[in-house]
Formats: structure tokens, C-alpha cells, sequence
């Protein structure tokens, strides 16, 4: 997204005043943020940053933590990175340090099933291919505050019709779309 650079510490960005550098220890496993379904998913965010700010973040399938530093940067009042990997662990608290995240950012290793079942969010990102996320589609309706966004990524613009009957089938409406190459990302508005 214009304005925001992902690249390690060690490969500094030509930067504009007011743009934002998000700092990410490549590992292998764990994702540079240079995928587009990364940078789709970012921009949602950024799309919608008038509904991020004070409003709570969960980034399920974090991988480095991404997503959840650009929620941070746009002023989530918190902002929750779930990862199933635990060799994750070591990555995240790397870009935890690199990035000094105002103190909104944490991350969990685990599943969803491990968060309180009073767990609330206010935007739900899943940035993962559809047979992965389509599980959580419930999880996620029952833990999306109503008028709440629900982003899907990684989704292969082949598959994006079943993500859009899965997320309607949850009570979600499409508020808008966009494509890269062959991945779609769609965000989803909760109905009240």
C-alpha cells in the first residue's frame, strides 16, 4: 500500500516523510510480507483504517506478525496475532522488538479454540487459503461484533465465489473486492 514498506532491518526503504516502515526478520516459514495476499490484506486495513482505529484486531494465521503491526499503526486499541506454528514463536517476538508496537500488539500460539468464548473483534483478517479459513467462517460470525469487517486473503480468484457464499451463509455482506495476479481479497461487513 502507498505509504508502507516491509523490509528487513538490514534493507532499508527510500522512504517519503510520513511513511511508515514495518520491519520484518525474514524466515523462511514464516512469511517476508512481500506476498500479495500480504500486501491485499494490508490494504484493506488501510482501506478501512477509519474502522480500525480504537477498534479491536484479530490476525488469524499471523505467520510474522504483519498485519497486526500495520493495525497498529493505525491505531488499533488492540490488536491480537494467532499462529497454529509454534516455530512462529521465536520469529514473532523478533518483529515484536523490531517494532516497538505501541503496546496494542500480541500474539498467541495456538488455535482460535484456546481465546475466551467471549472473545469479541471488531475486524477478523484470515490471510490463508480457503480450505484453511473456511472452517473458522463460524468462529469468526460468532466473534465478529455486529457491523464488524471480516477480511478474507489468500483466497485464489477461482475460489473467491465460495468464499462469498461461506461468508454471506454467516450473516456477512461483500463491501468490496480486489485482485493480484491470481489472489482475491474480499472484506466482508458483518450485518447488524
Amino acid at each position: 500500500a502507498p505509504g508502507y514498506w516491509v523490509s528487513p532491518l538490514w534493507l532499508p526503504p527510500e522512504m517519503d516523510s510520513g511513511d511508515i516502515w514495518i520491519k520484518i526478520e525474514p524466515k523462511m516459514a514464516f512469511g517476508t510480507g512481500h506476498h500479495e495476499t500480504t500486501r491485499l490484506a494490508a490494504a484493506a486495513l488501510i482501506t478501512h483504517k477509519g474502522h480500525v482505529n480504537g477498534r479491536v484486531i484479530a490476525d488469524i494465521g499471523t505467520g510474522s506478525g504483519v498485519l497486526c503491526f500495520v493495525a497498529d499503526t493505525l491505531d488499533a486499541s488492540k490488536c491480537i496475532g494467532i499462529e497454529i506454528d509454534k516455530d512462529c514463536r521465536e520469529n514473532l517476538a523478533e518483529n515484536y522488538q523490531l517494532n516497538n508496537p505501541s503496546g496494542t500488539v500480541s500474539f498467541m500460539i495456538g488455535t482460535t479454540g484456546a481465546l475466551k468464548n467471549s472473545f469479541t473483534a471488531d475486524i477478523i483478517v484470515m490471510n490463508m487459503i480457503l480450505t484453511e479459513s473456511s472452517p473458522l467462517f463460524n468462529w469468526a460470525s460468532n466473534a465478529l461484533t455486529p457491523g464488524g469487517l471480516l477480511i478474507l486473503s489468500g483466497i485464489l480468484v477461482d475460489e473467491y465465489d465460495k468464499a462469498v457464499a461461506l461468508a454471506l451463509q454467516q450473516g456477512c455482506t461483500l463491501l468490496d473486492q480486489t485482485r493480484e495476479n491470481e489472489w482475491w481479497c474480499g472484506t466482508f461487513v458483518k450485518n447488524e
